[in-house]
């Protein structure tokens, strides 16, 4: 699928730093001193950024595997729409 054997260091870092952000947004919105309801936008696209990095480390164990190849590239195609919805929320709040 790739023609290349996808990097596992890469996809490990980028699953571990995006479920710790995700996890950090829950916790700033359900405990933080002030309750940022709009941080949700950011936690589905860090869940969904861990999702496509945990497909892309699933393809380095099976690189012709079709499965990975598309919960990977679906998943880290749609997952910025989040983030530029929070943009668009922020200017709103500005």
């Amino acid at each position: 699928m790739y023609g290349y054997l996808p990097s596992e260091p890469a996809a490990l870092f980028g699953v571990a730093y995006f479920a710790i952000s995700m996890i950090a947004c829950i916790l700033q919105m359900i405990f933080g001193r002030y309750k940022h309801y709009w941080m949700i936008t950011l936690a589905i696209a860090a869940l969904g950024e861990s999702i496509g990095w945990g497909g892309r480390l699933w393809a380095h164990f099976a690189p012709t595997d079709w499965m990975p190849f598309m919960i990977q590239i679906c998943s880290l195609i749609i997952s910025p729409v989040f983030i530029s919805a929070l943009d668009y929320i922020l200017f709103c709040h500005l």
